[in-house]
């Protein structure tokens, strides 16, 4: 497994699978006639007749009360022949009202090293100070006005106070009730601003963990992702990490960006280090919005994956091929350059009508988890087509259909990482905007 990351030598997408995709497929419970047994739905099982992708990641946001894993596809996965990144939950923490304690902490690390090989620390998320959900956690820590002194000191707000204040105790108690050796630890770092990442990043930076993991805003703007990398070879500690990951975010140019992250700092710096990024983009749009990843379009103004929903599609398509109806679907979509038609085991096996509700144009419970899994593939598939555009494939390979944003952006970080910090520090200032022009969902 290690190899083959290191051969690779790209950013990998994990995608973030649903507890319910997950037991149910294990659990082989589609009532749906298929010319395949269900269970090999599981892309994570190796030798899978349909595809095999030996990468995810899974949260503990999912987990049950227990905090004991459910039997699924994930906790029954080959270990040797998988590597999954275990997401602590934190969101679902520090928002939930009346949910946070210290045994939910513990449960969560409990459950993470019973299923992940590397795994992130309990963050209190940034993202949820606007909803105002840092309310009640301002009071509990503010009791003794510690709050209120270091918002004194550093004027962040209280709110934003309270989230690194309740990341770093849940850091501790990482740090004292950790099984040794079971999974290995990111240290994430949260921020909507510099100086707010920065600060963060500062005061835990100290954690004696395996690696990073970027959220919030860190996650298209380059500029701020730029800046932590350089403190964190400045310090001693981008030499030393096994995995950085950037959390929610799996656009296409983000993506092969990641890539030229990786290989510069792995020609400069670390040459075994990993970087990864994940959504559940795939099983949001194919369970809850019901949405068919058609396609992708790869042209110089932007890299996009195209969509249709099929229920708006007449009983006379039911017949037909899904790789053949999503043929049709994309010949009518914008003109682009370059236009692929989505590359599946599911689209060569199954028609439109499979997906389908008999008598009807929605989709059946068995059709979304049937799309799930094509559109699991379908990304997997648009990465590579987006890589091999960009880097690899001498075949394919064509730098005028890269849009002018991700060149820009490339050239920077490769200049950057290689700077002085004095000098990369004022380029990053002076370039902001240029860093910073991608936005999460392009």
């Amino acid at each position: 497994m290690r190899q083959r990351l290191q051969d690779d030598n790209r950013a990998i997408y994990l995608p973030a699978i649903s507890q319910t995709f997950a037991r149910t497929i294990h659990l082989g419970k589609l009532t749906t006639s298929l010319p395949f047994p269900a269970t090999d739905l599981d892309f994570l099982k190796p030798g899978n007749p349909l595809f095999h992708y030996p990468y995810a990641l899974y949260s503990a946001g999912q987990s049950s009360g227990s905090g004991t894993p459910l039997p699924d596809m994930v906790n029954a996965r080959d270990r040797a022949e998988t590597l999954v990144l275990g997401d602590s939950g934190g969101y679902q923490v520090s928002t939930t009202p009346g949910y946070f304690s210290p045994a939910v902490v513990l449960r969560n690390l409990r459950w993470m090293e019973a299923i992940a090989d590397y795994s992130m620390v309990l963050d209190f998320p940034t993202g949820g100070i606007a909803s105002g959900n840092m309310r009640e956690h301002v009071e509990r820590l503010d009791a003794n006005a510690a709050l209120t002194a270091l918002n004194a000191t550093n004027r962040l707000g209280l709110d934003y106070n309270a989230c690194l204040e309740q990341t770093k105790l849940n850091n501790d108690d990482f740090l004292q009730h950790k099984a040794p050796g079971a999974t290995r630890f990111l240290n994430v770092l949260q921020g909507r601003s510099e100086r707010e990442s920065s600060f963060w990043y500062e005061a835990v930076k100290h954690y004696p963990f395996e690696g990073w993991a970027f959220a919030g805003h860190h996650q298209n703007r380059f500029s701020l992702m730029l800046a932590r990398l350089l403190d964190m070879r400045d310090d001693g500690l981008l030499q030393t990490a096994q995995w950085i990951h950037v959390l929610g975010t799996s656009t296409l140019p983000i993506g092969v960006l990641l890539s030229v992250v990786q290989r510069t700092v792995r020609k400069l710096y670390n040459p075994d280090i990993q970087f990864s990024f994940d959504t559940a983009s795939a099983f949001l749009s194919g369970g809850r919005f019901q949405r068919l990843m058609t396609g992708y379009a790869i042209d110089p103004s932007r890299w996009s994956i195209l969509y249709c929903a099929p229920s708006v599609y007449s009983a006379v398509q039911n017949r037909r091929n899904l790789g053949d109806f999503m043929s049709l679907v994309i010949r009518n979509k914008d003109r682009v350059t370059r236009k692929v038609v989505a590359r599946t085991a599911l689209s060569k096996a199954l028609t439109l009508g499979d997906l389908r509700e008999p008598g009807t144009n929605e989709l059946s419970a068995d059709g979304r988890n049937l799309l799930v899994h094509h559109n699991v593939e379908a990304l997997i598939d648009a990465h590579d087509i987006a890589h091999d555009t960009y880097f690899d494939d001498p075949r394919i390979r064509d730098p005028k259909l890269t849009p002018k944003a991700v060149h820009v952006i490339a050239a920077f970080i490769e200049t950057i990482l290689a700077m002085p910090t004095a000098h990369a520090m004022a380029m990053i200032h002076q370039h902001q905007d240029e860093l910073d022009q991608l936005r999460p969902d392009w």
